[in-house]
């Protein structure tokens, strides 16, 4: 069964206020809501910059814990502390390539 737009608007709206999901946006600036990572885990997205298509992507956990390293360091040369960090793989699907 598909819900009323409205109602699904204000499904996810209710869900984000109780920090269940968050919006996120694709290249065309279209918001999308996800559950949050506490729900789904530590993911990326790929993004297709084509047709708008928006993938979740896990990276290894060795690659993760590197790429985290890597970005708290840079964040700190900056005097920046790194609370968490999203990462979007822009390109085209292979529909679309």
């Amino acid at each position: 069964m598909k819900l009323p737009r409205v109602l699904s608007i204000a499904i996810l709206l209710y869900l984000s206020k109780l920090v269940l999901c968050k919006e996120s946006f694709s290249t065309d600036d279209i918001g999308r809501y996800e559950l949050n990572e506490e729900i789904l885990g530590h993911h990326h997205h790929m993004l297709c910059s084509v047709c708008g298509d928006m993938r979740d992507v896990v990276i290894p956990e060795q690659l993760e814990e590197k790429l985290d390293s890597a970005l708290t360091q840079l964040a700190k040369q900056s005097g920046f502390t790194l609370d968490q960090h999203r990462l979007d793989l822009i390109g085209r699907c292979k529909k679309c390539a």
